[in-house]
């Protein structure tokens, strides 16, 4: 979190470190430096955004939302802030812009104050459709009766490692064994989340997955932002933790999407649509995966040769980041049974650096999942209810299953 100078006080900035872990997906915050408002009086200050990348042509917008405990703030009850400080003028809190890069706000009500958020805005351009729908709804209307509504489910699977980490190559070993069965290989999509050591070449810089996803020792096997396992010999464990996601929840909705990458820019375009099975709120996050990236790993007595080892499924960018412990994903909204909803990303790879086998388009594809949100016990959070992989070029249908 950035530093920040509030107009509500002349005490002493204070430093705040808010954290708390629960099950499944932790929710740990970064430091704070903002200065320490009033403490609020009806819960917590929260803005929020329906999207987080806009094109910058002065119409398309982001409509911002800031609620303080479950009750939502009118544009005249709060100042929108940007990251010099500034008061901006936003009309309906709707913010559209003509200037290309990020913005960064935050909110206050006189007080307390908001976290920062980040808006991308993108050079307007034309950017490639969706991906193929096999079963189409016959008519633009959704259909709640449609029969073309059962969607292929996959668990997203992320291995948390690193080349120093002792006992890991246990776990990649397992994984390698577990992913031999096509049962598994057709049911789940592995990523690997090298956090362990920074001197890692295939590190995971920029973000904080591990604390979304409450992991705190290595290795560590997410199932879908719910699940940890640390049993890192055993097949048969990790395909009941398999089974027991993929029957936790019903698959709520399908995801297609197309990618173009122009090799000038360095940058991949991907158009991505997802249609409701079942009315509900959906969010949506692409991460850029590498494979090929060499390196010695580090090994407590696992069978194999680690020398020049090769790691296969490294994340290198999240791009579902709505806070520093939060990768759940870009609000979709809620979509209606039967209906669409579209979303486009824009990653930039890095230009290569010498050293660094990080950021080689050859070597890249993509992982796209949804999220929906899940009310355990008192807790409403989101957990990823279904996910895709394609490459920087290339296209992936909606999946239907019989059933």
């Amino acid at each position: 979190m950035m530093n920040m100078t509030k107009y509500m006080t002349a005490l002493a900035a204070v430093a705040l470190l808010f954290g708390s872990c629960t099950k499944g997906l932790g929710w740990e915050e970064e430091q704070n430096e903002q200065p320490n408002p009033e403490p609020p009086t009806e819960g917590k200050l929260e803005l929020t955004a329906d999207k987080y990348e806009i094109v910058a042509d002065g119409v398309e917008f982001a409509q911002l939302t800031v609620k303080k405990g479950d009750v939502v703030l009118s544009a005249g009850d709060v100042k929108i802030y940007n990251d010099k400080n500034e008061v901006l003028t936003l009309p309906e809190l709707k913010f559209s812009t003509t200037t290309v890069g990020k913005h960064l706000f935050w909110a206050s009500d006189g007080k307390s104050y908001t976290e920062t958020i980040e808006i991308n805005a993108v050079e307007p351009q034309e950017v490639p459709g969706g991906g193929d729908d096999p079963q189409p709804n016959p008519d633009p209307t959704p259909d709640p009766d449609a029969d073309n509504l059962n969607f292929k489910r996959r668990v997203l699977m992320t291995q948390f490692t690193g080349t120093q980490c002792g006992f890991c190559p246990f776990m990649i070993n397992m994984l390698n064994e577990m992913f031999t069965n096509p049962y598994v290989s057709e049911n789940a999509i592995l990523v690997a989340a090298h956090r362990y050591n920074s001197n890692d070449p295939a590190y995971l810089e920029g973000t904080t997955l591990n604390y979304a996803m409450s992991v705190s020792s290595y290795p560590t096997l997410n199932f879908d932002m719910h699940t940890n396992s640390s049993q890192y010999n055993s097949v048969a464990f990790n395909e009941n933790i398999l089974n027991q996601e993929l029957s936790r929840v019903k698959v709520r909705g399908g995801i297609s999407a197309n990618s173009q990458y122009d090799s000038a820019t360095r940058t991949v375009t991907v158009t991505a649509q997802v249609k409701a099975a079942e009315e509900h709120d959906f969010r949506i996050g692409a991460w850029l995966i590498q494979d090929k990236i060499v390196g010695t790993q580090g090994n407590n007595g696992a069978p194999g040769e680690w020398r020049n080892y090769v790691h296969n499924n490294s994340i290198i960018y999240c791009d579902s980041k709505r806070s520093s412990t939060d990768y759940t994903g870009h609000d979709l909204g809620t979509i209606a049974k039967g209906a669409t909803a579209e979303y486009t990303f824009k990653i930039e790879l890095r230009e290569e650096k010498e050293n660094d086998q990080r950021w080689n388009a050859d070597n890249c594809r993509l992982v796209l999942f949804i999220t929906t949100p899940e009310v355990i016990g008192t807790t409403r959070k989101y957990y990823v209810n279904n996910a895709i992989a394609l490459p920087l070029n290339g296209q992936q249908s909606f999946e239907y299953t019989k059933e």
